[in-house]
């Protein structure tokens, strides 16, 4: 869970479907890089594991997926994590442990890329299936047994967004870190939640709105004379602006007129050729 929570990958690049091999399309422990003591390491010794401490940092490296079919868009962008001894989410520092706990050889990179970045219960990576089954129970436990039908495994990725929202991402940054292609998805998803609504609503409600548009202050001249009564009298460039402005809305007051004009005729046109 830790995994969703930072990266917020697809449920496509953890588990397999049917008789689907484990292949580059899922995420290995190759796929993960280190920042340790301020260098970076492809693979860490047992020893240097034990002694991640805050500032070291845990990449992994994303995929190939449905929008990202050859990894050209998106594995450029390594997702970091640092460590953290007390924070409740922290993937680095689970990640360390997990490592640890599985003994992978250091440097055996090839054992690496067979190895599951988070393998099911047999060892070996996750089916869909069972995923499912697996953060249903999760989610189950911390929520109500109603809500918990509303939620999924991709409910994680869902929260990674409005999180990132929330704490005030980019859109840009948001569709980089989720990986989407589409601004649609984006829009989707990532949602403001109810309590920045709430305040937004309420800091509103005492706002005091003190803006004007341009067009409103040209119209202090015809209204009062050309500026009569007014510091700045009759400005030349101020005069050249509202002239531009009154020529551009009569021009197009014009252009509406004649495609009125011109739907109007159709239409009778039309009606004449129906008897």
């Amino acid at each position: 869970m830790w995994l969703y929570c930072v990266m917020g990958c697809r449920k496509e690049a953890v588990a397999l479907e049917g008789g689907e091999p484990f292949g580059a399309r899922k995420l290995s422990l190759f796929h993960l890089s280190y920042r340790h003591g301020g260098v970076l390491y492809r693979s860490l010794t047992r020893a240097q594991l034990a002694s991640f401490a805050t500032g070291d940092v845990v990449y992994i490296t994303p995929c190939p997926c449905k929008n990202d079919r050859t990894g050209l868009k998106y594995a450029n962008h390594p997702v970091p994590a640092a460590w953290h001894a007390m924070r409740p989410i922290n993937f680095a520092r689970e990640m360390v442990k997990y490592e640890i706990m599985r003994d992978v050889p250091h440097g055996d990179m090839q054992r690496k890329r067979s190895e599951p970045v988070v393998p099911g219960p047999a060892g070996r990576s996750w089916t869909k299936t069972a995923l499912d089954g697996f953060s249903k129970t999760c989610i189950a436990v911390v929520v109500t047994p109603d809500r918990a039908t509303q939620l999924s495994i991709h409910s994680f990725r869902v929260w990674l967004a409005c999180a990132l929202l929330e704490a005030g991402a980019t859109p840009e940054q948001i569709m980089l870190m989720l990986r989407w292609s589409s601004g649609a998805a984006r829009r989707l998803y990532a949602r403001v939640g109810d309590g920045a609504q709430v305040t937004l609503h309420e800091a509103a409600a005492e706002a005091s709105i003190d803006s004007i548009r341009s067009h409103t202050l040209f119209a202090l001249e015809r209204v009062r004379g050309n500026g009569a009564g007014e510091s700045a009298g009759g400005d030349a460039d101020t005069a050249q602006a509202a002239e531009a402005i009154n020529a551009a809305q009569a021009a197009a007051a014009r252009s509406a007129n004649c495609r009125r004009a011109a739907r109007q005729s159709g239409a009778t046109a039309n009606s004449r050729r129906s008897f």
